[in-house]
């Protein structure tokens, strides 16, 4: 009787394998509405992400190491024409040694049935954050409200562009959707790694800038491309590489209550500031 018992549970396993239920399903009719359902879903994405991308304009986005890179100045407008909602949990701080942490925010965004999880962190040991006038500041000289609104700027840039489907894109794509040109872009790290990676740059640029400044035009005509590429040069020389945290510092030299959403938005002589004001803390502090 055992072994009849274990032949019949053993029938019975072998009649309702996954194998016999996949056959099942793949002749069951509702497949082929489901696979009608899933071209309309396809086609709505489509449009969405198209449709954003005409949201932005070229002040919205970075080349980026030769690829497109929307800030969160351009999520947030997509944002706002969709209607994407979310919500943020309580920052998180986590404890990295000497005074020093790290803010983590971590957040769901939806739209329609859509629901996705993301995470923004900021460290307070981000040069941005951490040295200033060429030295290196104390952990409890770091304000801790700026670290916290970075990290929160972070989250909304990464949930918003995942839950979008706005990541690796080309600029093919934004030419298309947007005629946004790379060209007309500002850049992000340029030239090719070399021995003097890491280094404050050359004067080239430097010197390249005061040429412009001296052909005619108003001091209040908008910052020339020049200008641009020195000021994110000398940020990225000193570890500045996130957009927001450059603008912040921009901000702060210029004394702005509000941050630039680029360097484009600077006039010639706003510009000339902050350059001067970069270089000085070059040259009078060592080399990180």
């Amino acid at each position: 009787m055992a072994d009849k018992s274990t032949e019949l549970v053993t029938q019975s396993e072998e009649a309702h394998s996954p194998f016999d239920l996949s056959i099942a399903a793949i002749a069951d009719t509702n497949l082929v509405a489901i696979a009608e359902e899933a071209d309309k879903r396809l086609a709505a994405f489509e449009k969405i992400w198209k449709g954003s991308l005409t949201r932005t304009n070229a002040h919205d986005w970075v080349d980026e190491g030769g690829k497109p890179y929307l800030q969160a100045s351009g999520a947030q407008k997509i944002a706002r024409w969709l209607g994407v909602s979310w919500r943020v949990n309580p920052p998180i701080e986590e404890d990295l040694g000497g005074g020093h942490y790290l803010i983590k925010y971590t957040g769901e965004f939806a739209l329609g049935g859509a629901v996705i999880s993301e995470v923004g962190t900021r460290s307070s040991k981000d040069p941005f954050f951490s040295r200033a006038k060429g030295r290196d500041l104390p952990a409890s000289e770091i304000d801790k409200g700026d670290v916290m609104k970075s990290a929160y700027t972070n989250l909304l840039g990464r949930g918003i562009t995942t839950l979008l489907g706005l990541r690796n894109l080309t600029w093919q794509d934004l030419e298309s959707h947007a005629r946004i040109n790379q060209k007309n872009v500002q850049r992000v790290g340029y030239g090719k790694p070399s021995q003097d990676e890491g280094k404050a740059p050359s004067s080239s640029l430097g010197t390249q800038e005061k040429k412009e400044s001296k052909q005619p035009g108003s001091p209040e005509d908008p910052a020339t491309l020049a200008q641009a590429q020195a000021i994110h040069s000398i940020l990225k020389s000193r570890g500045v590489e996130d957009e927001l945290a450059k603008m912040q510092k921009v901000a702060e030299i210029l004394g702005l209550k509000e941050v630039p959403t680029a360097v484009s938005k600077l006039t010639k002589s706003q510009a000339s500031t902050v350059i001067a004001a970069l270089q000085k803390e070059v040259d009078n502090g060592e080399s990180d």
